[in-house]
């Protein structure tokens, strides 16, 4: 080969060597990425609607203790968040007075009973007329009543605990002047606690006697405790038109207080042996849900129906089969037939 021929060949290889290179950078950069993406198996078991609703602890019972005599405060037994027991003595009121009512009381009463009864056996001889026996009787059942009064008045000058349980809260101090029905001291009994919650009428046709609840408590973050239905309204509440219903929660342990805020869930509707997803996996479109698995390496694109739902997993009705893959996240980056590379 002569030289002017080798100068024309030379350029000629070159040119086509750079042309055949760059055709291959040219596909490395436009091959489609792998999307990472996350996945779960679709699983099979027991699944059923979630009812959320919030309230506050109540206790089984509480009651406000007002004085049925007035006087002034001569002992004072409890102070707020003692517990005691029923028909204990919690506060005492000043005595004498009331002690020399009824010993006025009680010498009428036997005066009159004396004069009664001599009263019945003049009358049975004809003594007496019918009026003065009369008068005679209205004095004694007078008297008598008024012997009884003042015996309770005596005897509720011991103000006493109604039923076992805390002393709520309490007015009471020595020396203090308290008058009949004024509120003075309260007890509240926490052996049991409960929250009031209101179904609707799809769902109170459900609700059972003993079913438990799942209560959590803004006092206690992250911890569950297990109430069971013990009350079912028998009517609907007039204004709301939903059904209360009483949750309790036992209390043996004194951890709940009156008013804790509380949340609580009953689950209706229960199904088993259901194919469920969780629900971040379920794709929101127009008139359709949707979700996507992966076969391999790529992602497909299925649409599912879907049934009863926690709020947490969700029932698949038709769409999927049991332990396919489905993802979870990373949903939104896929079309179909989407390479992907689970994480």
């Amino acid at each position: 080969m002569n030289r002017k021929l080798l100068l024309l060949v030379i350029p000629i290889i070159i040119l086509s060597l750079a042309a055949g290179g760059c055709g291959r950078k040219t596909n490395a950069v436009t091959s489609t990425p792998e999307i990472p993406v996350k996945v779960t198996t679709v699983q099979k078991g027991k699944l059923g609607e979630v009812f959320t609703t919030t309230g506050t602890l109540e206790a089984n019972q509480e009651v406000s203790i007002n004085p049925k005599v007035s006087g002034r405060i001569a002992k004072v037994h409890v102070k707020m968040g003692d517990y005691v027991t029923a028909n204990q003595i919690l506060v005492e009121l000043e005595q004498d007075d009331y002690a020399i009512g009824l010993s006025r009381a009680e010498a009428s009463y036997k005066q009159s009973k004396e004069n009664f009864e001599r009263s019945q056996k003049l009358f049975a001889e004809k003594i007496i007329s019918p009026q003065e026996f009369e008068r005679a009787q209205t004095e004694f059942q007078i008297s008598e009543a008024a012997y009884k009064q003042a015996k309770n008045q005596l005897d509720d000058t011991k103000i006493r605990a109604p039923f076992s349980g805390q002393i709520g809260f309490s007015d009471a101090t020595l020396g203090k002047l308290v008058s009949q029905g004024s509120p003075l001291l309260s007890v509240v009994d926490l052996s049991t606690v409960f929250v009031t919650v209101n179904l609707s009428d799809s769902y109170i046709s459900q609700a059972k006697i003993g079913q438990t609840a799942e209560i959590r408590l803004s006092s206690f973050p992250g911890q569950t405790f297990t109430g069971k239905v013990a009350q079912i309204a028998p009517a609907a509440d007039k204004t709301s038109k939903t059904f209360p219903v009483k949750i309790v929660l036992d209390n043996s342990s004194r951890l709940f207080k009156a008013g804790m805020l509380a949340e609580a869930k009953l689950t209706f509707n229960e199904k088993k042996e259901v194919l469920k997803i969780p629900a971040e996996a379920i794709i929101d479109e127009v008139g359709t849900k949707a979700v996507y698995v992966v076969e391999k390496d790529t992602a497909l694109r299925r649409i599912v129906t879907l049934g009863v739902t926690d709020g947490r997993m969700v029932e698949i009705v038709s769409g999927l089969a049991e332990k396919e893959f489905v993802v979870i996240l990373g949903q939104n980056n896929l079309e179909e037939g989407s390479k992907v590379v689970v994480k």
